[in-house]
């Protein structure tokens, strides 16, 4: 199976949105078609319906990245009532991800919730001896972030309408976070003052962004754990976005 069968040119999230998680890679010594080869291994193939076990249901080698699809059971508490008697009983629920390890940039992408992300960051460092670490920011490279997708030009103008600053450091100040909300906030002044000024972390920020195709969709970014949420239009979300705005992330973090 080549790559492009497993990330097809536009995906359809099973939710209102996609997730994902990013993070960064340390002390990878395999190169892409060893990796592929070992992951491919790890089979995922439950003994039960009850196994909550977790594996891959394919790998491959594309450049010097790998791309796979990890699937993984997570054991869910029923509670019945039988005889007048409460009884609990469990049943699995499978989650899947499509996970883009890129060994030349040193980072690895998650397309899938915050369970699984933990799920096959496990799995990943107990079976290679390297290191994922949440892609995280400075203050300065969040703002670069920030700038970059949040400050309109001529021909886009984005729509921010959410931006949580956190860790202000400034004695005349009583608080040590500040919350926006509203309508085009991206052009409220006040938002330089608070992140250089008052030294403020852009945390958070969301709203309607343009993409590279000309897309405009409402996305939600998280600097401190490297972690972004699209919304799908109609017709889902081209892929070529997605790598568009993960890019620009990783680029920022670096």
């Amino acid at each position: 199976m080549s790559s492009k069968k497993l990330i097809p040119s536009r995906i359809e999230p099973s939710g209102p949105f996609l997730s994902i998680r990013l993070f960064s890679l340390d002390g990878m010594t395999y190169s892409a078609d060893k990796l592929a080869k070992l992951l491919k291994g790890i089979k995922y193939a439950p003994k039960n319906s009850k196994d909550a076990t977790e594996g891959f249901a394919e790998a491959v080698a594309s450049g010097r990245a790998v791309v796979c699809e990890f699937v993984a059971g997570f054991r869910v508490s029923v509670y019945k009532f039988k005889d007048g008697e409460r009884k609990r009983s469990y049943y699995v629920s499978e989650d899947r991800a499509t996970v883009i390890i890129k060994l030349s940039r040193k980072t690895v992408e998650v397309r899938g919730s915050q369970r699984i992300a933990r799920r096959f960051r496990r799995v990943l460092q107990d079976e290679t001896g390297a290191i994922m670490e949440h892609l995280s920011f400075d203050s300065d490279s969040a703002r670069d972030l920030y700038d970059s997708l949040a400050i309109p030009d001529a021909s886009k103008k984005p729509q921010i309408d959410y931006i949580l600053i956190t860790g202000i450091d400034d004695p005349r100040l009583a608080i040590e976070q500040a919350e926006f909300k509203g309508t085009d906030i991206h052009s409220d002044k006040n938002i330089p003052t608070w992140t250089r000024s008052y030294k403020g972390h852009i945390s958070r920020f969301g709203g309607m962004l343009h993409y590279s195709s000309g897309s405009k969709l409402k996305t939600n970014i998280n600097t401190e754990v490297g972690s972004l949420s699209i919304y799908a239009s109609g017709e889902g979300i081209l892929d070529k976005d997605i790598r568009w705005i993960v890019r620009r992330i990783e680029d920022k973090a670096r």
